[in-house]
This record gives structure tokens, sequence and C-alpha cells, in this order.
């Protein structure tokens, strides 16, 4: 992905340990195919959170702390991306020449209601993105996995879900990224 930072093993440990933590180690998760940065110190806080989501903000890492910690630490990491996701995918959605996105008002819509709306917005290969077992707000495997990736009416209505639902605040799930061990 551009705009992400990639560097090695020894770099990942260095910046980690540069927040002040002393028990971290790396890995790769076969099954979900990522890097990990593992912090197992019993204690951590939000200073240190906060370097952690810094340090590895927009880089090929992921961090997993202990339970009691990663929920605060992605709010962290989440907060500091925000402006950089939000600026690229208007400047996605300009590039691609939507229209305003739908509206979504958590206080008034319903989750699938608003799901419908963004399916119809997005036009015809965007119907069934939402319609899956795993709620209203993930999109479907079935639907993903339907896709001709050479289509480019079905690359746009990809683009269109996804940003739409960004952009409208909608926060939505993919269920994926597992590699199947052989």
């Amino acid at each position: 992905m551009s705009g992400f930072t990639y560097f090695d093993e020894a770099e990942a440990e260095r910046r980690a340990r540069a927040c002040t933590l002393s028990d971290v180690s790396l890995a790769f998760d076969d099954l979900l195919q990522e890097n990990l940065v593992i912090i197992a110190d019993e204690e951590i806080s939000d200073e240190q959170l906060f370097c952690l989501a810094q340090a590895f903000d927009a880089t090929h890492y992921t961090v997993q702390l202990p339970e009691a910690y990663q929920a605060a630490f992605a709010a962290k990491a989440t907060e500091l991306a925000a402006p950089r996701s939000r600026a690229t995918w208007i400047a996605e959605w300009e590039r691609l020449g939507f229209p305003e996105p739908p509206h979504y008002d958590p206080d008034t819509m319903e989750d699938t209601d608003f799901a419908r709306t963004l399916e119809d917005f997005c036009g015809s290969h965007a119907k069934g993105a939402f319609g899956s077992e795993f709620g209203p707000r993930m999109i479907s495997p079935e639907w993903h996995a339907a896709l001709d990736p050479n289509s480019p009416e079905q690359r746009r209505a990809v683009s269109c879900v996804m940003l739409g639902a960004h952009l409208s605040g909608f926060e939505i799930g993919i269920i994926g990224n597992e590699k199947e061990p052989e």
C-alpha cells in the first residue's frame, strides 16, 4: 500500500523499545499474514501507548498488547490516523467522480437501512455487499468472493461501498485476510 513505511525487524524493535517498553518480541502470524510487534509488559502508560501509536502509524506492523491495553491503543492509533485517512478517502472519492455520499445518522437510521441505502447508491454491482450472516456492518464474504477483479464496474462498486461507508461515518468490517494452513 502506498503511504506505508516499511522497515526491518531491528527497526521495529528499536521503535518499540524507544517507548520505554522492555518485553518486546516480533513474530509473523501465518494465519492472518501479518507482521506483529508483541508487547508483553504488564504495565503500560497512556504515554507509552501513544508512543507506540506514533511509532507504528502507517507501517506494515500490527501491535499486539496485553488485552487490558489493546482497546486503548487501537483508539489512539485510529485517532492519530483519522485525518490522513479521511483526506485520502475524500481525494479518492473525488477522483472517481462520485456525487455526495449518502448521510448516515445513527440516531435516526437503522444500520440495515443505511447499508441498503449505500448499496442502492453504489449501483447494481453493490447489491448484497452487506447481506451476510455477520450483520449489516460487515462486508459479505460471498459478495466479495463473487466479484470479478478484472471488471472496472465491479471495482468501482467496491470503491463506492468502502469509501462511501467511511465518508458517511458508517463503520464497517471485513471478514478475511486469513490463509488456511496447508
